[in-house]
């Protein structure tokens, strides 16, 4: 089946696909979360509001950059696929 039927038909779903599974991601994901809950454990409960909404206001952001990214890659691996037929 072609790539953009399966992309049409949701069998491919690329947000799916955004933490890479390597030690090196995992390590680094492993101190980000204990020193997030160091960090959390000193706040005063207005501190950790504020901090959550700071937390989810970050994960929109990244949402977003992410997305750009992925459109961005994909208007990148067209032109490339353009040059290649014309023979550039």
């Amino acid at each position: 089946m072609s790539i953009l039927r399966q992309l049409y038909q949701g069998n491919i779903c690329p947000q799916e696909y955004t933490a890479p599974d390597n030690d090196s991601y995992h390590e680094a994901m492993s101190e980000l979360i204990e020193i997030c809950d160091e960090f959390e454990a000193t706040l005063t409960e207005h501190q950790k509001v504020l901090f959550e909404a700071f937390e989810l206001a970050s994960a929109m952001v990244t949402d977003l950059e992410q997305e750009d990214y992925f459109c961005k890659g994909f208007v990148l691996g067209a032109q490339i696929m353009r040059e290649i037929e014309e023979g550039v």
